[in-house]
């Protein structure tokens, strides 16, 4: 009768003893499995706190025992929300690192990113616990108008202006500073008073914040009333109806 199996284990392997029958002539043969070691990931971040637009370095560090596994290899998966990130699905480890840089979409609260190892031949897979990245709105580019010149009493549309810089989908806005203009339902009315002559008015130019930019306000800029004529009154004396070519006039 064959003697039945032992087992021995140790960290990292199973030892089978296969024995034979009782009178102990049969020779004995080892059976051995190895089994991959814990690992546990670690995983950080460049910046917790950027602008929009600016990117992000996520850092994966594999780990056994508590110390870096140097000589792990295999992939890592990072992660947002469950979903991989684009182009970090499968960073390679390096000397137990792997690393992936990527731009946050938008300027919101990225609180559930993780970084998933795969493992290798020698360590287990792992997961890294969850971390928090918060993106806070970016400064728009600055914001210019160049001076304008209408007719006076001319209605100008204010869509009829290009502004330069400004980022982002924030409506503009204008502002009359001083001076005899008015805003009305995006149009600009003037109202030439006193004096024959060019009416100035100072303004500004705001494009509004949306879910990526901060508001930001222009400098002062200027829309001049012109003045395309002047009207000026001639009365001419009631026996000054007819006169010979030649001859003077007083009027």
């Amino acid at each position: 009768m064959p003697q039945d199996v032992a087992i021995a284990s140790t960290t990292n392997a199973v030892y089978g003893l296969a024995g034979g029958d009782q009178s102990g002539v049969h020779p004995v043969s080892f059976a051995r499995s190895t089994f991959p070691s814990a690992s546990t990931s670690v995983l950080s971040a460049s910046n917790y706190s950027p602008t929009y637009g600016q990117a992000v370095t996520l850092t994966a560090t594999v780990q056994q025992s508590g110390a870096t596994a140097t000589n792990a290899t295999g992939t890592v998966d990072f992660k947002n929300n469950g979903t991989s990130i684009a182009n970090c699905s499968a960073k390679t480890v390096t000397a137990g690192i792997a690393q992936c840089s990527f731009t946050p979409e938008s300027a919101s609260t990225f609180s559930n990113i993780t970084a998933v190892y795969s493992g290798d031949g020698s360590l287990s897979g792992s997961s890294a616990s969850a971390i928090s990245i918060t993106v806070s709105k970016a400064n728009q580019a600055t914001l210019s108008l160049a001076n304008q010149v209408f007719w006076a009493h001319q209605n100008v549309p204010l869509s009829s202006w290009t502004p330069t810089g400004g980022s982002g989908t924030g409506a503009l806005e204008y502002a009359v500073t001083s001076g005899p203009c008015t805003i009305s339902s995006g149009t600009l009315y003037g109202n030439p008073t006193g004096p024959d002559g060019p009416k100035v008015c100072p303004l500004t130019a705001t494009k509004l914040a949306d879910t990526n930019y901060n508001a930001t306000t222009s400098a002062s800029f200027t829309a001049t009333m012109a003045f395309s004529f002047s009207k000026n009154r001639v009365s001419l004396p009631n026996s000054a109806t007819t006169a010979t070519y030649g001859t003077q006039v007083q009027i």
